[in-house]
């Protein structure tokens, strides 16, 4: 395994999610972490993830503020909260937030 997978796993650890690096079977890889919590840490690890995943795609420009409108309005990319996401875009998602690790590693 690279050096960096480590240490992209641990910076995952100390951000308080299951850590995952991505491939074929990453899916398996998050419900397996989440299965090894008890039920209370399942429901923090998920809403660290989704501050997390919110924090990034903010960063990223994937939401935008138009003058005009007060409310978010999301990238398709990403999904809106009111809508459950489908499978593409919550492997961007995954994507997005594994970049920010790696993004914070390389600094």
């Amino acid at each position: 395994m690279d050096p960096n997978h480590i240490l992209i796993r641990i910076k995952m650890l100390e951000a308080g999610i299951v850590p995952f690096i991505g491939g074929p079977d990453q899916k398996d890889e998050i419900k397996r972490g989440l299965d090894s919590l008890d039920p209370g840490e399942q429901r923090k690890a998920k809403r660290k993830y989704r501050k997390l995943w919110r924090k990034a795609a903010k960063a990223h420009g994937c939401f935008r503020y138009p003058e005009w409108d007060p409310t978010v309005v999301f990238a398709p990319a990403l999904s809106s909260p009111e809508a459950d996401p489908t499978p593409k875009q919550r492997a961007r998602r995954r994507v997005l937030v594994r970049s920010e690790f790696v993004v914070a590693l390389r600094e």
